[in-house]
């Protein structure tokens, strides 16, 4: 069930099929409501405020005050006008439009009307499902070795012949009214890999006709949609891997994720960094915000549920924002990378949209809480932002793994997955030496223009080590600034470290760029 505010001349809701289920608002902005129906609101659970959708149609107009107040009523990419009506907004109306990174409409209006809810949906969710969970037929795989919970490499020689080599033992849940796209990663010699894909009604034991094949293009960094419509009723999918050739097939994570026909990863407007030669993928996203300085930056923590964090936070602060999730592994990467490829294209990313904005460094300001304040670190000092705000701050990856056993028991195996994919072994000599990489790195930028805050935990029971070489650091040593705070507690024990970090972010949005809040 979607809201939808259409502004302009002509009631699209008398001339077009608008579904049952839609919240259609004509021109009811600010909304209309009798004094019965603000009594019954009362008494009724809040619901998200604001629209799914604005139709911004011929003869559109509204106050400069209320295309303000709407800017922050709707998210940025649910906005669609026709062509030319922008020439006839006010000036408020136009910087609405920009500030909402609004979609020109180039379809039929029945068209985009019955293609609302597919596309512009509330929420976001991403599945993975590991290779350790498939049910090999080992009479068609002559060798097969479990590298890490997350890589299964696996020899074959199929004579020509597309051959299944297993299925996955747990089935995918295809949620009611949601596309499905999937994507596999996965590194192969000679090999050539599809997907069939069973569907299974719920309650059913399914049609085994009933099924379909997606053939993956090694070559394409395209998500591979499951072709069947949205269903008001659950439904589940039974995955299986067919392979054809000769040679070697190492099959990673398969990621299953909400579609919304192109209009964006995750949440509408995301986009992916995508490595080809792993098929490896890193989401973004930019939110205009008001498009006045600074541009803040965000890297989501460690995930089990794929998407990106935060938005409701940075949305109300209206701030022009990148948002990065990382959705490799089980939780995510520290968006790190053997050969460096994620970090160069997440700086030129952040470069990239500064210089579209016409913004400098020092209207840069850089976040990231525990998983994610490693690359806050490593990529704000690479750039030299002149804010670099942290919380719970991992930097030592190997010696994350080295004390597991003893002082994290049973407690974020996900880094041994992790540190294999940096290192060749997982003996202490490389994780050290991939501790080491990190801050040789790190000790050489230079933060001379660049202003530190840092909340970390006493008792952190995953890196303990990061605040004793953050202080020593060269590099902290020739920042303008560097203000820390320690509260007590291990890694996830204390909540008041994410209010400390976000309050030195309000802090700075209003003494240095005059943002009241």
């Amino acid at each position: 069930m979607i809201k939808v505010l259409q502004l302009g001349n002509d009631d699209w809701s008398k001339r077009y099929k608008i579904p049952t289920d839609y919240h259609w608002h004509f021109n009811d902005f600010p909304e209309k409501k009798s004094e019965a129906e603000k009594a019954k609101a009362k008494t009724k659970k809040k619901k998200r405020k604001g629209y799914d959708v604005v139709l911004v149609t011929d003869g559109a107009t509204l106050d400069t005050a209320y295309w303000n107040k709407l800017t922050w009523m709707v998210d940025p990419y649910h906005v669609i006008y026709m062509p030319g009506v922008e020439e006839t907004l006010n000036q408020a109306g136009k910087e609405f439009l920009k500030c909402s990174a609004a979609e020109k409409m180039m379809e039929d209006p029945q068209v985009v009307i019955d293609h609302l809810e597919n596309r512009y949906f509330f929420g976001q969710s991403g599945v993975r499902m590991f290779p350790t969970n498939i049910f090999l037929n080992e009479s068609k795989v002559s060798e097969y070795e479990v590298l890490d919970s997350c890589n299964l490499k696996v020899k074959v020689n199929t004579h020509d012949q597309w051959v299944n080599i297993g299925s996955y033992r747990n089935s995918l849940y295809i949620d009611p009214k949601r596309l499905i796209k999937l994507w596999l990663t996965y590194r192969q010699h000679n090999v050539q890999v599809r997907l069939r894909i069973f569907i299974q009604p719920a309650g059913t034991d399914g049609d085994p006709d009933d099924n379909h094949v997606l053939t993956i293009d090694s070559n394409s960094d395209k998500e591979l949609y499951l072709p069947i419509e949205p269903s008001d009723q659950a439904r589940f999918a039974c995955v299986t891997i067919e392979v054809k050739g000769d040679g070697d097939l190492t099959i990673g994570l398969l990621h299953s994720r909400w579609g919304r026909e192109g209009r964006g990863e995750f949440i509408a407007g995301g986009k992916r960094i995508v490595n080809m030669e792993k098929r490896e993928d890193i989401p973004y996203f930019f939110s205009p915000g008001d498009l006045k300085p600074p541009l803040t930056v965000y890297f989501s923590g460690a995930r089990i549920s794929a998407g990106f964090e935060a938005f409701p936070l940075f949305r109300k602060l209206k701030t022009p924002t990148l948002l990065f999730t990382d959705v490799r592994l089980s939780l995510g990467q520290f968006y790190a990378d053997d050969d460096d490829f994620m970090g160069k294209a997440i700086i030129k990313v952040i470069e990239d949209t500064l210089r579209k904005l016409g913004f400098t460094k020092r209207q840069l300001i850089m976040n990231g809480t525990s998983m994610g304040s490693y690359a806050s670190l490593l990529y704000g000092g690479q750039i030299g932002a002149y804010i670099i705000n942290v919380t719970k701050p991992l930097a030592n990856l190997g010696y994350i793994a080295s004390r597991g056993r003893l002082q994290r028991p049973d407690d974020f195996e996900a880094i041994y997955d992790i540190d294999n994919q940096l290192v060749p072994s997982l003996d202490s000599k490389h994780l050290h030496e991939l501790d080491e990489r990190f801050w040789k790195k790190f000790d050489k930028l230079d933060l001379s223009n660049s202003r530190l805050f840092v909340g970390y935990m006493k008792n952190d029971d995953f890196d303990n080590k990061t605040m004793g070489r953050l202080i020593k650091s060269p590099a902290v040593k020739n920042s303008m600034q560097f203000t820390y705070k320690g509260f007590p507690g291990r890694h996830n024990d204390n909540r008041t470290v994410i209010l400390w970090f976000i309050d030195r972010l309000n802090q700075v949005l209003e003494s240095d760029f005059g943002r009241k809040y």
